[in-house]
């Protein structure tokens, strides 16, 4: 192999300062291979907030489906039922017998909510009260309230 010195410089090898100047830019290989590797870049990131968004979306409008609507109460649900409900007072007792999950729900919400037709409603799940008075525990007491659990 020829050191560095003995190698003979065509006229094709000899950078002209005119030459330079007239170059787009200082580093061609620069501008040919890491610019569309940055946009690349900067795409994946856009890419990765947009799908961050869409996911944060996704879950705020699941639990705003979940969640039960400020405008419905139980008085609403009181006032919808009819006034005449034959109950056999026997389910009743079965379905909020001492102890049961069920009827220490449904105490802690007629508490909270004061209204003595909750309590009835609620045992029997009339108009998804029941259902209603879980979901209103869940999301509006904190974990411990004095006087209710």
């Amino acid at each position: 192999m020829q050191d560095l010195d003995d190698q003979q410089l065509t006229e094709k090898d000899i950078v002209r300062p005119e030459d330079i100047s007239n170059a787009p830019s200082e580093n061609p290989l620069a501008q040919q291979f890491f610019y569309p590797v940055a946009f690349l870049r900067l795409e994946i990131n856009r890419i990765l907030t947009m799908t961050m968004l869409l996911k944060m979306a996704f879950f705020l409008a699941v639990i705003c489906i979940l969640l039960p609507d400020e405008a419905t109460t139980v008085a609403d649900m009181l006032d919808n039922e009819a006034a005449t409900t034959t109950v056999d007072p026997f389910r009743f007792l079965k379905l909020c017998s001492p102890g049961s999950e069920r009827r220490n729900t449904c105490e802690k919400c007629t508490k909270v909510t004061r209204d003595p037709k909750t309590y009835k409603m609620c045992c029997e799940n009339i108009s998804g009260v029941g259902r209603w008075c879980r979901t209103f525990l869940d999301y509006t007491l904190p974990p411990r309230v004095v006087g209710i659990y």
